[in-house]
């Protein structure tokens, strides 16, 4: 498994990170920390021949989180360090295309973590040109130990092949049974319903007209440590509607949350 985790260099997501890299010992993982230094931060300071330094000080930041790493992992893991001068989410697409990632994990208190990007311009168009799924993981929550992942799927959006393959790559790395299910809003839905060579397996129905509640209770009472939304391409009041549904369950803090886009 190879993950790309966008990293902030700050006391807080550094301590989260470091929880995380200890549970990735003896996986054979492939880690890529990613830094992005966005103008803002600079402001005028390459006006006056510091921005060289800056990135001097960020690099060696950043270098040094990579050693703290790789104390706490074994032989068979990898550490690589990336840093940029740009725009975060534009900066994050170009890296993804360029190291093909099984897996990209946002860290909660990370100050460019995803309830704060969907706050800003353009991060929902950006955010959807990411392919690769990503896991983001909500305030004092960790992300350790996933023994049940649940995959909330819809009618109109049944996982593709390609989906279940890369899901079920990742719920062996975990160790984690997976679990699908729908929430039936309007009733008179059976359990195989949704069965199909996608999924290959029996999908649980619930009936709840509250989606969001639905979810919520499902995942509750089946112990879901991880729950998984698979998003396809839609036009922008589609991806908007979608992503508020994510961003509400973001600010739930419930559990951390898998983003498949298809």
């Amino acid at each position: 498994m190879k993950f790309v985790i966008p990293v902030d260099l700050s006391n807080e997501s550094s301590e989260v990170l470091l929880h995380t890299a200890k549970n990735m010992k003896n996986s054979g993982c492939e880690i890529v920390l990613f830094h992005t230094v966005e103008p803002s931060a600079i402001g005028s300071a390459s006006m006056i021949n510091l921005s060289d330094i800056i990135m001097e000080e960020l690099e060696k930041s950043l270098s040094n989180l990579k050693q703290e790493i790789e104390s706490v992992l074994s032989s068979t893991e990898t550490v690589k360090t990336i840093i940029k001068n740009g725009v975060f989410e534009y900066m994050l697409v170009n890296v993804t295309e360029n190291e093909h990632p099984d897996l990209i994990l946002f860290l909660s208190k990370n100050r460019k973590s995803p309830e704060k990007l969907l706050s800003r311009k353009h991060a929902l168009q950006i955010l959807g040109k990411i392919h690769q799924p990503f896991i983001i993981l909500p305030p004092k929550q960790q992300l350790w130990p996933v023994r049940n992942i649940g995959l909330a799927i819809d009618a109109r959006e049944e996982p593709s092949k390609v989906t279940m393959d890369s899901l079920k790559k990742i719920s062996t790395f975990f160790g984690a049974e997976l679990k699908p299910f729908h929430i039936d809003t309007l009733g008179g839905v059976t359990p195989d319903y949704y069965r199909n060579e996608s999924t290959a397996v029996e999908t649980d129905a619930e009936f709840e007209p509250n989606v969001l509640m639905g979810i919520s209770n499902w995942c509750d009472n089946q112990n879901i440590d991880l729950l998984t939304i698979v998003t396809q391409p839609k036009n922008f009041l589609e991806k908007l509607f979608k992503l508020s549904i994510t961003k509400e369950l973001i600010q739930k803090g419930e559990r951390p949350i898998l983003v498949m886009t298809q």
